[in-house]
């Protein structure tokens, strides 16, 4: 996790164990990321959004409408996205789907969410090569998984799955988990 991430820096973690992230803690993991290695490419390893995320909001801020909700998420996803952009402009950075990553319900396939985060990671550039970047936008944005080729390399390919689907906490059809199995034996055979 990310405090004994830090921990292994020398880094005080800004964060109590079993909370989730703040700015604090994000500013002070990218900061000794950046101090420690010079990567070719990062992945950002899903969760962007914090736990209940939706209902936190709603209790903040007294608005329960759903489209509140989604505005000010597309709100707090640009701006973590852009500090990203900001911590690594020159290298390819990748999400991962994680299982609070969703407009108003944990582990339940969003398909507005994955359009709307592909749509704003898309124009932050943070994906360089071509080839990922449309193999991202057309997967990610439809459902929450794509396949690339990082920097440098000729045969290595990644598969960057959407893990929810297959959670015993997911509450959508098996067809998707299906799907992606036969997308992964697909990969393998192209």
């Amino acid at each position: 996790d990310l405090e004994n991430i830090l921990l292994t820096f020398g880094e005080k973690p800004p964060v109590t164990y079993s909370k989730n992230a703040n700015y604090t803690l994000l500013r002070t993991l990218v900061s000794a990321l950046r101090k420690q290695f010079d990567p070719e490419f990062v992945f950002v390893l899903g969760d962007f959004l914090a736990h209940d995320y939706d209902q936190e909001y709603q209790k903040y801020s007294g608005d329960n409408s759903a489209a509140g909700t989604i505005l000010f998420t597309q709100k707090t996803l640009t701006f973590i996205i852009y500090e990203l952009q900001q911590a690594f402009p020159n290298i390819s950075v990748y999400p991962v789907m994680g299982n609070n990553d969703f407009y108003l319900k944990e582990y339940q396939f969003d398909p507005a969410f994955c359009r709307d985060f592909a749509n704003i990671w898309e124009s932050f550039g943070l994906i360089k090569n071509t080839k990922d970047l449309e193999s991202f936008t057309k997967g990610f944005a439809t459902t929450g998984y794509y396949s690339i080729t990082p920097p440098y390399t000729k045969n290595l390919r990644i598969l960057v799955l959407n893990s929810n689907v297959f959670s015993p906490k997911a509450k959508h059809d098996q067809k998707m988990a299906y799907e992606q199995l036969n997308w992964i034996k697909e990969e393998q055979i192209g």
